[in-house]
């Protein structure tokens, strides 16, 4: 999604969703073997991340090879999801770090590419941990 497309809808939060379109999709920051990283967006973690360990998933991870989930966070919807991997896409490494150790620097950063205030959830360390001894090789 560019920037000019989340630009036209401003309300982009679980308000202006109707109850019954709610749904739970999540941004998540892989750690690559070779220390970059590889920024995804699905309505199923476990399930993507093993894709990502098996070789089956995107083509970076394929070529780059996953070590581990380093960062997740649940959004309301997909649409709301893929605006905020834009915008952490477009972030220099410097900054992605800060993002995986304060969410809250992930919002500002958002708001202040898009002018949006976005609702999001941080996935707690404990269950990153858990899927990843899940699927290590």
């Amino acid at each position: 999604m560019t920037s000019k497309k989340i630009m036209k809808n401003k309300n982009l939060d679980k308000k202006s969703i109707p109850e019954n379109k709610i749904e739970k999709y999540y941004l998540y920051i892989l750690l690559c073997k070779d220390d970059s990283y590889y920024i995804g967006t699905t309505d199923d973690i476990k399930k993507r991340f093993f894709k990502h360990i098996s070789g089956k998933g995107a083509k970076y991870t394929r070529a780059k090879k996953v070590d581990s989930i380093i960062a997740s966070w649940m959004l309301v919807n997909k649409n709301i999801s893929l605006s905020v991997e834009a915008i952490i896409k477009s972030a220099s490494k410097k900054e992605k770090i800060e993002f995986i150790k304060n969410t809250f620097a992930l919002k500002r950063f958002y708001k202040n590419k898009t002018g949006i205030s976005i609702k999001i959830k941080c996935i707690d360390k404990k269950t990153i941990e858990k899927i990843n001894a899940m699927y290590k090789k």
